[in-house]
């Protein structure tokens, strides 16, 4: 008598293969870039409040007269750091009997620092949507760019203008959500200014253009004539949903 299949083998966990669902591509860090302090909280300097530094003053001095005189202001402002943290509980009856490919201490670390992420992400997104010296542009729904017939760089244009206006420095990020980004991408006018290349990947080494995709944040480059920028895809598109209806310009 022959034996059973199933009696010839005892299923086990596979060590080369496990299903997990994570989001790798997180911008928080990327448009606002963490700066370490020593202290939780401290102050620091701000230069030129009032941008003396941008304005002219006549130079033209006669003859023995006094050059005029020419200063700047310096004040201090503070910052305090939030203490963030989450903790997971491992048994040490789970950490004894895992089976591989399991590690209970790297899956909670992981779990642990998505979690922390994820809430950093969030933060940046409601201080950029409802924070203080934000200039933000709302569009008209004739005006939306899954229309063909809108002009989504006209609508960039005219905020990057906003903040040149404001603080004499063009934005150089600008953050979609995917959905968005894949309207974008395939818009007629962004089609045609590209010389009738779509936006497949996010980056070009088309002459007068350079906009990077999430993994290829670091290269900046003029595109359409916007000035310096970059284009940040995100692919939450609930998360920042409010980004497809408002275009939110934020000097750097």
């Amino acid at each position: 008598m022959m034996p059973e299949v199933s009696q010839v083998h005892i299923d086990t966990a596979l060590t080369n293969v496990s299903v997990a669902y994570r989001n790798r591509d997180y911008i928080a860090d990327d448009v606002a870039p963490p700066i370490a302090v020593r202290k939780q909280s401290d102050k620091y300097f701000v230069y030129d409040p009032e941008r003396e530094f941008m304005r002219a003053t006549p130079d033209a001095r006669a003859p023995g007269a006094e050059a005029n005189e020419v200063d700047f202001a310096l004040s201090t402002d503070s910052y305090f750091c939030e203490d963030h943290a989450l903790e997971a509980a491992i048994p040490d009856e789970e950490r004894e009997n895992a089976d591989p490919p399991l590690q209970p201490d790297v899956d909670r670390a992981e779990l642990l620092a998505d979690k922390i992420a994820l809430n950093r992400e969030i933060a940046l997104h409601t201080l950029l949507s409802t924070g203080t010296g934000i200039n933000t542009h709302s569009l008209d729904p004739l005006e939306w760019w899954s229309l063909p017939d809108s002009d989504p760089l006209a609508h960039l244009r005219a905020a990057a203008n906003v903040v040149f206006s404001s603080v004499q420095r063009r934005p150089n990020v600008a953050v979609f959500p995917y959905a968005v980004f894949d309207v974008l991408r395939n818009h007629p006018r962004i089609v045609e200014r590209l010389g009738g290349r779509h936006l497949a990947v996010l980056r070009f080494q088309h002459p007068g253009t350079g906009v990077g995709d999430r993994n290829q944040l670091a290269q900046p480059g003029h595109v359409a004539g916007l000035g310096h920028v970059q284009l940040v895809q995100h692919h939450d598109v609930g998360k920042f949903e409010l980004l497809g209806q408002q275009l939110l310009d934020h000097g750097r």
